[in-house]
């Protein structure tokens, strides 16, 4: 299981508590810092090839717990956030509203990916700064120009940024369990036959209350997908400048 994984599903660990006298999580180690803030966990050791190095009763996959809770739509633990951090500073206009992006995932399933060209309407809103979160970019594609590269951050740090922003803009990757476990709003970006966890015909999602989903109409097809999501960030960018510029104005009245 990768990172997004544990993300989504350590959400059920008060479940667990409430059943177990320990609780007792192996989890990939950059994870750590980050899960300590998970209610409802006791222990946390670092996830490596071997045995754990811990006596215990029951094992589980984190990714069973739904089967073993008898998980239904409308069942899923809605408390958000269940990670906490706190936000790093970006550099950036402070009226701007602060988007993060990010458009390519590993080659386990290029076709989760977007091809950089495709996302250029999004720079060319200009009530937003966008933060390129993806790693790597110039081998993703990426062109010096768009958008602000803050550069590398541990694990931990990418949470603390992704805590920063206004909109996390993303395919379907790690980034949209950082956003929607910390309540961040996120856009998805979709293939047609995505995921078995974002289900069909739906622009929420059960899991995150503050994500929403954008579906490719065509397979292999990611233009109108962007056009929309671009559409939806200007709306809400155009807003949210709009508000700063009202509190300024109520700000220097006082």
């Amino acid at each position: 299981r990768g990172p997004g994984d544990t993300i989504q599903f350590i959400r059920f660990m008060p479940q667990v508590k409430a059943i177990a006298k320990t609780v007792i999580v192996w989890a990939q180690e950059p994870l750590i810092p980050l899960l300590k803030s998970v209610e409802g966990i006791d222990e946390i050791f670092p996830l490596h090839d071997g045995a754990p190095e811990v006596e215990y009763d029951v094992d589980v996959e984190i990714m069973e717990l739904a089967h073993v809770f008898r998980i239904t739509p409308s069942s899923i633990p809605k408390k958000i956030p269940y990670i906490h951090t706190t936000p790093l500073h970006l550099e950036g206009a402070n009226r701007k509203m602060k988007v993060g992006l990010m458009w390519k995932v590993g080659d386990w399933d290029s076709t989760r990916s977007i091809p950089f060209t495709e996302l250029l309407p999004l720079f060319e809103i200009d009530e937003a700064d966008i933060y390129i979160l993806q790693t790597e970019p110039e081998t993703a594609g990426w062109q010096t120009g768009y958008g602000i590269y803050p550069g590398k951050f541990s694990f931990y740090d990418f949470a603390r940024m992704i805590c920063r922003l206004d909109l996390v803009v993303t395919v379907d990757a790690m980034p949209t369990h950082l956003a929607g476990s910390q309540g961040v709003p996120a856009f998805v970006l979709l293939k047609k036959y995505a995921d078995w966890r974002w289900m069909r015909n739906r622009k929420d999602s059960p899991w995150y209350p503050t994500v929403r989903l954008f579906w490719q109409e065509t397979d292999g097809d990611w233009a109108h997908v962007v056009r929309e999501a671009a559409s939806e960030v200007a709306q809400l960018a155009k807003r949210h400048r709009a508000a700063h510029e009202v509190l300024h104005h109520l700000n220097t009245c006082v």
